[in-house]
């Protein structure tokens, strides 16, 4: 069945030639207790399971986990519902300290959510905030009860420490591809703007590789993709009792 018309928010990224990814860095959850506690993978699996608020970037043509216009060489590509999906929006670093509930206290950008504000996020990306030399080489948009895409990496060698910068993953690519099988995999290709999408093949014990079933994606049409449910907000229905 196909994807009902891109959402607004959708609509803007993909005018803007970027797409919303949830990394796997040290943290880049929503900064609290919980979150924090996962390992890098484990963020992962917790925001595809629960669609709870995580931290994104977004990425364009040529940003790379080197540059730090990223946070992670893993992540979730991020499709939000609506405008109200959006919790933060901040052109640099929103802030990560905690309030007296243990909750993230964002200092910049907290309930930016209108299609201006977003734009201004990702277009300004790279220019200092008001008041400030220095500008941070990411943004920082937060989101929750978001659709997926897939998973977003940028290298097939994913078996690393997960500790320090960057962050890297221990599990290779086609174990985490066991563990969400639902999920495609989005191999950016920085300098062409671009991913190869790769299925997780369970007979095969990983992704199929094969060139004729290999697909090419442009960043501006990722959000054409079809798209993974909310299952967090549309459970599947319990069967009925006798």
């Amino acid at each position: 069945m196909a994807n009902p018309p891109k959402s607004e928010v959708a609509q803007l990224f993909a005018e803007q030639g970027v797409v919303l990814v949830h990394c796997s860095g040290e943290v880049k959850g929503s900064g609290n207790e919980e979150t924090n506690s996962h390992t890098p993978l484990g963020r992962i699996v917790n925001a595809e399971e629960k669609r709870c608020d995580v931290c994104c970037s977004t990425i364009a043509t040529g940003d790379t986990l080197s540059a730090r216009n990223y946070y992670g060489p893993l992540g979730l590509i991020i499709a939000p519902v609506s405008f109200d999906n959006i919790t933060v929006s901040c052109q640099g670093d929103a802030g990560t300290s905690l309030d007296e509930n243990n909750k993230r206290r964002t200092l910049r950008g907290l309930g930016a959510n209108s299609h201006s504000d977003i734009l201004k996020a990702v277009s300004l990306r790279g220019t200092p905030l008001e008041g400030e030399s220095y500008a941070d080489p990411y943004n920082e948009i937060c989101c929750e009860g978001y659709n997926l895409i897939g998973l977003f990496a940028d290298n097939l060698k994913l078996s690393f420490q997960q500790t320090g910068w960057p962050p890297v993953i221990t599990h290779s690519v086609d174990e985490i591809g066991a563990m969400l099988p639902e999920l495609p995999l989005f191999l950016w290709v920085s300098n062409e703007g671009t991913f190869l999408r790769l299925q997780y093949d369970p007979i095969k014990g990983g992704y199929d590789k094969e060139p004729l079933h290999v697909r090419k994606v442009p960043i501006s049409k990722i959000y054409d993709e079809p798209w993974i449910p909310n299952k967090a907000a549309n459970p599947e229905p319990s069967a009925a009792s006798d």
